[in-house]
């Protein structure tokens, strides 16, 4: 259940996870190949009668929620390791947990539940499209050039997959990355290997196999509603707090067009992108290294400021990264070891609490 700051998977470092794995079936873990007979069966774990302590709980923000939320999580102490991570549901409004799979802590299936499909499907969010009607798998990349990998673009409801070999690599130290699913391919990154990626945004078509630029730089952290969206540095104004990335305003980049635009700068203080809401509008945490707020932008230089909660970690969301699930609820945010949501109405509440916490699907 390893976090990161970051969606950005290394090809280098990937390895291929078993396709379409239904809810009450197998359970979605890594394999070496794609075939869903590879994966070993684990029945569903039941725990009836009232939520064990060791399980997330419900915070205040829960209120108001009529919904169940997939999850994953893991029981354990600050100073103990869990055994096992569990894939599951909490039902709000009252925090009823029911646990779907168990698997060996530390080989996590980063699997998401699709309500559509009444399914689990091991894939991240960024790579199954809107829709949820397919997702995408890679295998490893070879060790050598041209650095070809094989994808493979997988039907959410037959399980049915197209296979595609794609190179992957650009130079001796660089690679490309994936970064997200969409209708019209799959967009990379590029990157040294060995970071956490970031030159430029380039888009896949998953037809032909072949690749066409889209911008030569910019380290594009979301992508969604018709545009990608950076931390930047405007040099300019006064750079963020020493100890930072330097990253003092928010680019937006048009998929269409190619044109970029900025839409916040903030002299002095520190921007990141938390999550983009289901109106294409991007919600940044701002920080000057002593306290934090965040702002929900609408268009260039138009924002409306929300406080960050106290039991929010250090300077605001130190742990937070995008996850890029979005849904009618709001934008849900990881924190460390807590689960928040924000929309327009509330600001962010915390809605749960518990230990190695990920959000693994829209909250239906």
């Amino acid at each position: 259940m390893a976090r990161s700051r970051s969606h950005l998977i290394p090809i280098v470092a990937l390895v291929v996870v078993a396709a379409g794995c239904a809810n009450t079936g197998t359970a979605p873990r890594h394999s070496p190949s794609v075939s869903p007979t590879a994966v070993p069966t684990v029945s569903p774990v039941r725990r009836p009668g009232p939520t064990p302590p060791e399980f997330p709980t419900v915070g205040p923000g829960a209120a108001g929620l009529s919904c169940r939320l997939p999850v994953g999580f893991a029981p354990g102490t600050v100073d103990t390791q869990p055994a096992e991570g569990r894939l599951g549901f909490v039902q709000f409004p009252e925090g009823r947990v029911t646990i779907a799979y168990s698997f060996p802590f530390g080989s996590d299936p980063y699997a998401t539940y699709l309500r559509s499909a009444n399914r689990w499907v091991p894939a991240n969010w960024p790579y199954i499209l809107p829709d949820g009607s397919r997702y995408v798998v890679w295998e490893s990349l070879e060790q050598q050039p041209p650095y070809r990998t094989r994808l493979h673009l997988v039907e959410t409801a037959t399980g049915q997959e197209r296979v595609l070999t794609v190179e992957m690599g650009i130079g001796t130290r660089d690679a490309y990355f994936f970064h997200s699913y969409a209708p019209e391919g799959i967009y990379l990154v590029a990157a040294t290997v060995g970071t956490s990626g970031g030159h430029g945004l380039w888009l896949l078509d998953t037809n032909t196999g072949l690749r066409r630029e889209i911008t030569p730089s910019g380290s594009w952290s979301m992508v969604a509603a018709g545009g990608a969206w950076a931390n930047a540095n405007d040099d300019t104004v006064a750079p963020a707090p020493p100890g930072y990335a330097g990253s003092n305003s928010v680019v937006r980049l048009d998929l269409r067009t190619g044109q970029t635009q900025v839409w916040l700068v903030t002299p002095g203080r520190q921007i990141d992108i938390v999550g983009v809401d289901q109106a294409g509008r991007p919600l940044v945490m701002v920080s000057n290294g002593l306290g934090a707020e965040l702002q929900l932008l609408s268009a260039p230089g138009q924002s409306q400021t929300y406080p960050v909660p106290q039991a929010a970690t250090h300077a605001g969301l130190a742990n937070a990264y995008p996850n890029g699930i979005s849904d009618a609820n709001g934008i849900w945010i990881e924190d460390a070891d807590a689960i928040y949501l924000f929309d327009q109405q509330h600001g962010m509440r915390l809605v749960m609490a518990g230990r190695y916490l990920r959000v693994a699907g829209r909250c239906d």
